[in-house]
């Protein structure tokens, strides 16, 4: 899979092509847990291994795409309490317009 040709397809369906690109690389070790982060500071977005594969549909790389590009679009948020909130409403409401956001989900949590 190619982490380049996935964030054009999301950057142009859901930003308008107005993202700019991160550094996009695959995680060293095939995590299980975590498919994917957003390095604010070094504006680094790392994907797991695991998504690396023919068996996986594209859509679902997609997805952890345009999961770590709304951290990236959206900043952290903060609580009353001053906690950090990185998927807060607006997020998870924004998550939810992925064409395929239900089907994605349902392979992340078979992976």
């Amino acid at each position: 899979r190619s982490l380049d040709e996935s964030f054009d397809r999301v950057n142009t369906q859901y930003f308008a092509g107005r993202m700019t690109r991160p550094r996009l690389c695959w995680s060293p070790v095939r995590a299980r847990r975590i498919v994917g982060t957003y390095q604010e500071r070094s504006d680094r977005m790392v994907i797991t291994r695991r998504l690396d594969s023919a068996r996986i549909p594209e859509f679902v790389l997609d997805f952890v795409m345009y999961h770590e590009l709304l951290h990236k679009a959206l900043g952290v948020g903060r609580r009353q309490d001053g906690r950090r909130r990185v998927h807060g409403p607006e997020f998870r409401r924004l998550e939810r317009r992925f064409h395929g956001y239900r089907e994605a989900e349902e392979w992340l949590t078979r992976l």
